[in-house]
This record gives structure tokens, C-alpha cells and sequence, in this order.
């Protein structure tokens, strides 16, 4: 009965390294196959003339987190805020 469960064992081992095995080399092939796809991708988009290209965003002013607003003018050159006529 031991010697049954040893043999066992060393079967249900055997299988698990061929899984790991298989599993392993099906990776691969996909990675191979994902790297070959985007190479096609890159080489079947179109390219367009730097006449044609999409025009940039508009820039956007970034602040962080926490900040004080930034004064007026006035405030920024040691002048008080006053009305002007």
C-alpha cells in the first residue's frame, strides 16, 4: 500500500513538471506572438506627414496640492490692492 501511494506520488509529480513545462513554453509563444503583433501594428499604421500631425493640447498649469493661490499682481510687487481710476 505505501509502495501504491509512492508510485502515485511519483506520477502525480512527473504530470506536474510536464504541466509546468507546457505552461512554460506557452508563455513564451505568446509573448513571441504578442511582440510580432505590435512589430505589425507599428508597420501597417499609416504615417503622416509632420504637416498633418494632431495638433498639441494647450498647456495646462499644474499646482500642487495644498497650495496657496497666487496674489494679485499688485500683492506680488509689495503693493497694496487699491482701486484704480
Amino acid at each position: 500500500m505505501v509502495q501504491d501511494a509512492a508510485r502515485k506520488g511519483e506520477r502525480l509529480s512527473q504530470a506536474g513538471e510536464r504541466a509546468s513545462r507546457a505552461a512554460e513554453r506557452l508563455a513564451r509563444r505568446v509573448e513571441e506572438e504578442a511582440a510580432e503583433g505590435e512589430a505589425l501594428a507599428l508597420r501597417l499604421a499609416p504615417i503622416l506627414p509632420a504637416t498633418q500631425s494632431a495638433p498639441l493640447p494647450a498647456p495646462v498649469e499644474l499646482r500642487l496640492l495644498g497650495e496657496v493661490p497666487r496674489p494679485a499682481d499688485d500683492e506680488r510687487h509689495g503693493r497694496p490692492n487699491e482701486e484704480r481710476p
